[in-house]
């Protein structure tokens, strides 16, 4: 991983989400502007057992 200083301008504000309620593209229970990066890896699962329950 390489150090250094990273401009302002080019740090991305992850989405966040403050409300009891499910947001499947924020971070969820997350503050605004709590974390920011330079880069970053999401992950993303949805299971569907077709009604097998």
């Amino acid at each position: 991983m390489l150090a250094g200083k990273v401009p302002f301008q080019l740090l991305n504000i992850s989405p966040a989400n403050q409300s009891l309620a499910y947001a499947p593209d924020a971070y969820n229970k997350m503050n605004y502007l709590e974390f920011v990066s330079d880069h970053y890896v999401g992950f993303n699962m949805t299971q569907s057992f077709n009604v097998f329950f």
